[in-house]
């Protein structure tokens, strides 16, 4: 399938999936508490998960929820390589959110990490709408670093200065057109959890940062400067270590869940 429905940002920004699979968090267990469909067995439901790139939430559904019935879609090669090395047993196929390589009215829940605001149009809820059964489930989920500490705000004020046009979640943008298309789904259900993420090093958090499809995408200088400054505040802030030594990076996981309108 062609790429060209794939955002510019995400397409070139994304290129390294080695780098995204290693600096990017994963999804906290309790997360699923929120997103799954409590009358839906594991063992017997068939999900669909948009966008899966390496596998970062696939992993919380096949080792976690145990779910038999999966199937990753993903539109970019190297995420698809990736993810097919580290899970090998969940088929993982080329497509996009506006054209599913599924029938119609197949699916029982839909998840999407990471990844809506990339895709916010009606084509793509119609499509949803499409392929889930009429009692379905849509699930989205976003890890943000937690701004509430100082040390985080000042490093997200450094780098998000340089997202320009590349969609955001942060903006909220990505929900109008679920106000717009009540005709499809109904609202969203939100839950918010807090928790903090192991980190080894100070590197280790440059290489999140760059990881970022906005700054891996920008000029070396560019990249040498946002460097520079995020390590200062690093080297200035006043961290929690836990007993192993790695910082404590706060992060904020956000759930949102919808049904399909009668």
């Amino acid at each position: 399938m062609t790429t060209k429905a794939v955002h510019a940002v995400a397409k070139h920004g994304f290129v390294n999936a080695s780098l995204y699979d290693k600096a990017r968090p994963g999804f906290p267990r309790e997360a699923l508490a929120a997103l799954w469909p409590p009358s839906l067995d594991p063992a017997t439901a068939t999900v669909l998960e948009i966008g899966s790139g390496t596998g970062k939430f696939t992993s919380l559904l096949r080792n976690d929820a145990k779910i038999a019935n999966l199937v990753a879609v993903e539109p970019l090669q190297g995420m698809r390589a990736t993810f097919e090395a580290l899970f090998p047993d969940v088929r993982c196929v080329d497509g996009t959110a506006t054209a599913l390589p599924v029938a119609d009215d197949s699916q029982d829940a839909l998840f999407i990490a990471q990844a809506f605001h990339w895709f916010d149009n009606r084509d793509a809820l119609v499509e949803f709408r499409r392929v889930l059964k009429p009692n379905g489930s849509l699930g989205l989920i976003w890890n943000m670093e937690d701004a509430t500490t100082p040390w985080v705000a000042k490093l997200r004020a450094i780098y998000e200065a340089y997202d320009g046009v590349a969609p955001q979640y942060r903006t909220g943008k990505w929900a109008n057109v679920f106000a717009a298309s009540p005709d499809l789904f109904g609202p969203l259900s939100h839950t918010c959890l807090r928790r903090v993420v192991p980190v080894a090093s100070k590197d280790q958090i440059w290489e999140r940062v760059l990881s970022k499809s906005y700054i891996s995408t920008a000029t070396p200088d560019v990249q040498a400067r946002v460097k520079a400054d995020v390590m200062a505040i690093l080297d200035a802030a006043d961290f929690e270590i836990d007993a192993d030594g790695c910082i404590l990076y706060p992060y904020v996981t956000d759930i949102y869940v919808t049904t399909p309108t009668p």
